[in-house]
């Protein structure tokens, strides 16, 4: 970018920035608009159209506008040698005069970009205009998504109050352990009605999951959890390249699982995995062990699985009517997998078992697994054998979750799509058959300094 256009988009971020606001959006599709064409170059003067309420009810938030607009203007009076000129429109807080006003400025100036306006209203009214002028344009307070949706002239200055409104209960909730609130707003502002009805929906939902969470929720841990899974990531190249493809609505859903079910991504419980577009919740068999043993209904005295190599002692038998499993492995073995077994045994004496070969499990694998190629099943093939045949007994073990929350989050939290009726040996169901997203384990840097440092940057993780 040269000297002249640097010069220009200089002003336009002041302008931004000295109506005590942050960043324009969409900054790709703003430069090429802007930029894309010399227009300005060929002019003698660049004139920038202040489209704002300097009379009527807004008068004295546009008037404020226009203020920060000027200080720029000082700032800045000349680009590529050319002077900046404003052009001002009143719009007078009215939409019938808001329009007159877009088009006189538009036909009588033809200025090179549009500052405005306050009032998302008067914004809206102007921005059919702006596009069929293909004028560049800025709102510089307007809040409105549907201001600059669909409309690759118009860009907004500040966040949606969608987006406020959700920061605002987050902070309040999760950040500050509040659930009770109230809220306060200036009369016939729609910025402050649209973002306080987006805040009271939000934490209208996040105070009806609060009982979603367990007994005992290590809500400091939780976050911290969280924070780090995205950390991560981004430090990563390739988790980041991951994380940008994701639609960014799965991530706090893919989160919210694990708290429900009290399991800690960084204990090795769960893991949250790009899958399908998504950032997916997936548990471990630590984790499952932990789901079975909390909420099964009859009490589990113990619970594990095991694998079954060659040359190991396996047999089952049912003696009176009682089950019974002899299982005596070759001490060290590394030879080849032949199967899995799980088995869970509960305080009142009685226990159950499920068994599957090595086929049965390959079959799963490849026919409904989430990610049948990830780095998970290529080194750590054992555990996921494991974990296949004990989340086949937990279909078993009759679990009573505390809600539908936890109930839905373990059954999304399996790596296997699937149902009783298509495992293996039964008639085979709908299978979903995903991509091979590989897994991202978001804290393998901080396991293996856990295991060489107990206290991490001064901080005792102890399990919630």
């Amino acid at each position: 970018m040269n000297k002249c256009r640097k010069r220009i988009l200089s002003l336009v971020l002041v302008v931004c920035l000295t109506a005590g606001l942050t960043g324009c959006t969409t900054y790709t599709n703003f430069k090429n608009a802007f930029f894309g064409t010399d227009t300005v170059a060929k002019e003698k003067t660049i004139k920038i159209g202040v489209f704002e309420p300097t009379s009527g009810s807004m008068k004295t938030q546009g008037k404020e506008e226009v203020m920060g607009i000027e200080l720029a203007h000082d700032l800045y009076p000349t680009a590529c040698g050319k002077t900046v000129e404003l052009v001002y429109a009143d719009n007078k807080s009215d939409m019938y005069e808001a329009e007159a006003a877009i088009q006189e400025l538009i036909s009588s100036s033809s200025p090179s970009m549009i500052l405005g306006s306050y009032g998302e209203t008067l914004s809206l009214i102007a921005g059919k205009y702006i596009e069929a002028a293909n004028i560049p344009s800025i709102t510089i307070s307007s809040t409105n998504p549907l201001i600059t949706a669909n409309n690759p002239y118009y860009f907004s200055a500040t966040y949606s109050e969608a987006r406020q409104g959700d920061a605002l209960a987050d902070f309040a909730y999760l950040s500050q352990n509040k659930d009770m609130v109230a809220t306060v707003k200036l009369e016939n502002d729609d910025t402050a009605t649209a973002t306080i009805k987006r805040f009271t929906n939000r934490m209208k939902k996040l105070t009806e999951n609060k009982e979603a969470l367990p007994a005992g929720f290590n809500q400091q841990r939780f976050i911290l959890n969280c924070i780090t899974v995205i950390q991560d990531m981004m430090k990563d190249d390739k988790k980041k390249a991951q994380l940008e493809k994701i639609n960014p609505e799965t991530i706090p859903v893919c989160l919210a699982k694990a708290a429900y079910l009290g399991l800690d991504f960084f204990n090795g419980e769960c893991y949250a995995i790009p899958y399908g577009g998504n950032l997916s919740f997936q548990t471990d068999y630590k984790g499952e062990i932990k789901l079975c043993k909390r909420y099964s209904k009859n009490k589990i005295k113990d619970i594990f699985a095991k694998v079954v190599r060659e040359g190991d002692e396996f047999s089952e038998t049912i003696d009176s009517g009682r089950q019974n499993v002899y299982f005596k492995p070759i001490p060290f073995s590394d030879k080849e997998m032949v199967g899995a077994f799980a088995v869970v045994l509960f305080e009142d004496g009685s226990m159950m078992y499920d068994t599957m070969s090595k086929n049965d499990i390959e079959n799963v694998r490849n026919t409904y697994s989430k990610a049948k190629d990830s780095q998970a099943w290529r080194s750590s093939t054992g555990e996921m054998y494991k974990k296949t045949v004990l989340r086949r007994l937990c279909k078993l073990i009759d679990l009573d979750f505390d809600n539908i929350e936890q109930a839905k989050a373990y059954e999304d939290g399996g790596d296997a799509v699937f149902n009783q009726q298509s495992l293996p040996g039964t008639t085979t169901g709908q299978a979903l058959l995903p991509e091979n997203d590989k897994p991202v384990d978001a804290f393998a840097a901080m396991k293996a300094q856990k295991q060489a440092e107990p206290v991490i940057d001064g901080m005792v993780l102890e399990e919630a």
